[in-house]
């Protein structure tokens, strides 16, 4: 296992901004993914939405990892700063820092803050469509099943019976 360099308040400040930096890249790449998303669901793309997927998905892994160094990172800056909780918030640390140092922190959590909740819009906006056109497949469905089934089983009863003309006990007729 590596072991732990000491470091300093400016240095650990640059490596979280760093990350800081790097997870607004991602959350507006997957911002802009979010949107293009919406396209391919009212076109019912489906072979650019699975590919748009696979690409959601890579973007999301690396933004989990981003996140798990984002906490690691306030964690040991927020030691340096003297604060003693396990996650310590980016506004928390931007008051033990220098005013341009923690302007800089709460420029950053605002504009992640805004693309977070763009994405969480976007992608509820994603949901009611994808929703609506799953309901409108059900519907077509159900509509196919019915037409198909008809009004009860395929051998229906149309004829009727024929009355006998002769109640005799003959099993064949002389008749030709």
């Amino acid at each position: 296992m590596k072991s732990m360099e000491p470091i300093d308040k400016p240095e650990a400040c640059q490596r979280l901004i760093a990350s800081l930096e790097m997870m607004v890249k991602y959350y507006r790449g997957l911002l802009d993914l979010v949107r293009q998303e919406y396209d391919l669901l009212a076109e019912a793309n489906i072979a650019e939405l699975d590919k748009l997927n696979e690409g959601k998905e890579s973007l999301l892994v690396q933004i989990r990892s981003l996140e798990s160094l984002r906490i690691k990172q306030s964690r040991e800056l927020g030691k340096l700063l003297g604060i003693q909780d396990e996650a310590p918030r980016l506004m928390d640390l931007a008051k033990g820092l220098d005013p341009m140092q923690g302007d800089r922190f709460r420029n950053l959590h605002s504009v992640l803050d805004l693309l977070v909740r763009r994405v969480n819009e976007n992608n509820a906006r994603n949901g009611v469509l994808a929703q609506s056109g799953l309901n409108h497949v059900r519907g077509a469905l159900g509509s196919i099943r019915d037409t198909l089934k008809g009004s009860g089983s395929v051998y229906q009863r149309q004829g009727e019976k024929a009355a006998l003309s002769q109640p005799s006990g003959k099993l064949v007729s002389r008749e030709a």
